[in-house]
Formats: C-alpha cells, sequence, structure tokens
C-alpha cells in the first residue's frame, strides 16, 4: 500500500468514519389523512369507501400502515374495518383513523331528501260516489336509496270533487302516511294525487258506481253460535248478520231472511233490513227440541257467499248442572296428614238453586296424597264431600273436583274445583 493511500485512511478514521453499513432510516409517523375529507349525504343506507394516508415527516407516504376506523355518532353514520362508510341517520359525525397515537378525521353530514312517492295500498278500488273507498291509499316516501324518509309533509288533492286528508299530514317512522278516500258524485275513473315537494306526484285511480248499481255481494256472522240453549228459551244475543256490497263496503237497505234448517223452532221477525251499517238481527229463534238445531240467513237468494247459518246447542229446560263453587272453610292438616275440613263444593242450576244427585270426582293432582271414596253425590242442597283427604308426605298438595254431566253442549261455570293445603 502507497504512503499516500495510507494516509488517507488514517485521516478518514480520525474523522470517524466506518466500515460498516448505515442503519436504515426507519420512518416517523406525522399525520394522518382521511378522504374525502368532507362529503354531504342525501339518503339513508348509502356506503361509501374512505381512504387514510399514514405521512411521516418529510410528507412522505409511509406504506403498509393499518389504521384503526371509527365513528363519533354510529347514529349518522358506521364505518367498517376496512373504510366503507353508511349513513344511518340524519345529522353530522367524525369519521376518524387512527395509527400509533395519531388520529385523522373527516366530516360526514347526512341531509334525508325525498326521491320518490310509492303506492303501497289503496290503488284500483271501486266505491260509491260520494262515499268513502273500502281501504285508506298508503303512500310511502323514500330517498334515493330506497330509505324511507319520515316527517316528509303530503298532500292529496282528488278529482270529480272527491276529497282525501292525510291524518296526520306527514309520513310516521316509516315514511307512510295514510288517507281516507271519498269519491266525488260522478261515475267513472277519478284520480287522486299525492305530492311532495321537489318530487315527481303520485296518482292513484278508482273506479266510482252510482248507488243503484250496488248489490249485495256477501254476509257475514256478527254473533257467535249458541254453546247451550235451554229448549223454548229464545237464543241470546239474537243472531245478527251484516251484508257486504261488490266493493266490501257495509249494505244498508238488504233484505235477509232468516229460517230454520236444522231442529224444530219458532222464528219470529224473520224477514229484516239491513240498517246503514249493514246490520240484520232476527226477531227472535227459540228452539224447541233437544239437540242440535240451526238457523239459516239468506240475502237475496241463496247463492254461495250469500247465506250463513247459526249453530245452537239445545238441551232440557230440567234442572241442569251450571255452576260449581268451593263450600270449604280454609284446610289444615291433622295427625296422620288427614285434611280437615274433608273439601267439598256446591252445584247449583240454571236458576240457581242447589241441585242434588249430582256426580262429583275427587282426584289427587299434585304431591303425595290419595282421596277415599273419591265419587259422591251432591245432597238436597247440593253439597257433595270428599270422604277423605290423606297426605303421604311432606309438601304442597292439590285436589281437584270434577262435577261430571251428561250435558257435554254446556259448559259448567267454575268446573272444576281445586283444593290447596300445604304440611307441614
Amino acid at each position: 500500500m502507497g504512503a499516500a493511500r495510507r494516509a488517507a485512511i488514517v485521516v478518514a478514521l480520525a474523522a470517524g468514519w466506518s466500515c460498516e453499513p448505515a442503519a436504515p432510516i426507519v420512518p416517523v409517523p406525522s399525520a394522518i389523512v382521511v378522504s374525502p375529507s368532507t362529503r354531504t349525504v342525501t339518503a339513508l343506507r348509502q356506503t361509501d369507501r374512505y381512504t387514510a394516508t399514514v405521512l411521516g415527516e418529510r410528507g412522505d407516504t409511509i406504506q403498509g400502515a393499518l389504521v384503526r376506523w371509527g365513528s363519533t355518532d354510529p347514529a349518522v353514520a358506521m364505518v367498517t374495518d376496512s373504510g366503507d362508510v353508511t349513513s344511518t341517520g340524519q345529522g353530522s359525525a367524525l369519521i376518524t383513523a387512527s395509527f400509533s397515537g395519531l388520529v385523522g378525521s373527516a366530516r360526514i353530514t347526512v341531509s334525508q331528501i325525498s326521491a320518490q312517492l310509492y303506492p303501497m295500498e289503496g290503488n284500483g278500488q271501486s266505491g260509491t260516489v260520494s262515499r268513502p273507498l273500502p281501504f285508506k291509499v298508503v303512500v310511502r316516501v323514500i330517498d334515493s336509496a330506497g330509505a324511507p324518509v319520515a316527517r316528509v309533509p303530503v298532500a292529496f288533492t282528488a278529482s270529480s270533487g272527491g276529497s282525501a286528508a292525510a291524518v296526520p299530514a306527514s309520513t310516521d317512522a316509516v315514511g307512510e302516511v295514510s288517507a281516507v278516500w271519498t269519491l266525488g258524485e260522478t261515475p267513472g275513473t277519478q284520480l287522486l294525487s299525492a305530492t311532495v315537494a321537489g318530487v315527481a306526484p303520485l296518482t292513484f285511480r278508482a273506479t266510482a258506481v252510482s248507488n243503484g248499481d250496488l248489490l249485495p255481494d256477501s254476509v257475514s256472522k256478527e254473533t257467535s253460535d249458541a254453546a247451550c240453549v235451554s229448549d223454548s228459551s229464545p237464543v241470546q244475543p239474537a243472531p245478527t248478520v251484516r251484508v257486504w256490497d261488490q266493493f266490501g263496503m257495509p249494505l244498508g237497505g238488504a233484505s235477509v231472511t232468516f229460517w230454520v234448517t236444522g231442529g224444530t223452532g219458532d222464528v219470529t221477525g224473520s224477514i229484516q233490513q239491513t240498517n246503514s251499517r249493514g246490520l240484520a238481527t232476527v226477531g227472535a229463534w227459540v228452539p224447541k227440541v233437544a239437540g242440535v238445531n240451526s238457523l239459516t240467513a239468506t240475502v237475496s237468494t241463496p247463492v254461495e257467499g250469500r247465506s250463513v247459518t247459526f249453530v245452537a246447542n239445545v238441551v232440557a229446560s230440567s234442572p241442569r248442572p251450571d255452576s260449581a263453587m268451593r263450600q270449604t272453610a280454609p284446610l289444615t292438616v291433622g295427625p296422620q296428614g288427614i285434611v280437615g275440613p274433608r273439601p267439598a263444593l256446591r252445584v247449583l242450576d240454571q236458576l240457581g238453586n242447589p241441585l242434588p244427585n249430582v256426580r262429583v270426582t275427587f282426584v289427587a293432582t299434585r304431591g303425595l296424597s290419595f282421596a277415599s271414596f273419591p265419587d259422591q253425590l251432591t245432597d238436597p242442597q247440593g253439597v257433595a264431600t270428599v270422604g277423605a283427604w290423606i297426605l303421604q308426605a311432606l309438601g304442597t298438595h292439590e285436589l281437584t273436583a270434577t262435577v261430571s254431566t251428561d250435558e257435554s253442549a254446556c259448559t259448567i261455570r267454575g268446573n272444576p274445583v281445586t283444593f290447596y293445603v300445604t304440611w307441614p
């Protein structure tokens, strides 16, 4: 090695130079930029992708930095781990991206705007001139993403002298508003327009007919069948029907004929006219024989859909079990687990009189116990008493008394009766 080269090395070492390779420079994050920095959204459920760039001290991008996304108000906007932001409600929020203690943000403002009116119900109906249609018209207001818009005033305008008004006049939480449409006095096609500011109007159509064109279309029962009626007693409540026209509205002035079609009985006021609510009630129906009796109501002609039949289960008018009630004072447990006083119940007939010679069965239904002489007949006071109720273990016990009857058509009120006792 020449003298000059050795001298250069000595100078380099003296200056602090090293023969080792230089260490890599690690970028230090200094800021996070979220894009877009601001955005106004006019629809709910709209999703947009946001990006976050992490910058070093020199302003260069730090590659591969994984940020954590967040929202200051999820009720306005929600964000996924990948930066997809979805509008959820009206208002303003910050979308944040964090990394290594740094936070960047962008502001999103959600201001929902109505974009379309959608017909939910009520289009294409038919009805009578100057009368309300059978069903309300229902409009839904939606934004550009198809989400409902609440609290939007909707105006209705009817043709041919008709009318319609929404109550309330603004859309509800699901973006809907409804109105009763009363047709005008002109037969034929009538129109109803629903409008919202800044949105194309929505038109409903209906067909109006004159009063003389109304026809009975169907009839329905407005009172239930009779489960238990004494012979020679009127059925209560008296059978009542409702007549409907071809547009599904109650029809007044229709003639209804009531006639016995099963069993034997008398009918008074058999021909009735429906009132303004479409209702007609027979004067009286008095079945005469025990068993299943029936009464048919017919509108115009007995064709399908214009007749209904009422059924009455009739029993003999002689005394029968009508109700059962507990007759025993509070129960206690004596020596050997014998319950006292002995459980008893009273049976009354349909006139409220004690009914003798009715079979009552006592059965232990909870706990370890048994009833001796479980089958008893009511005495002249209508009372049946178990032979004995004997407990065989500690705890809560239950004894059930059931009144037997051959009149399966009649329900005995209060039957069965249950007694409870706890030992000790």
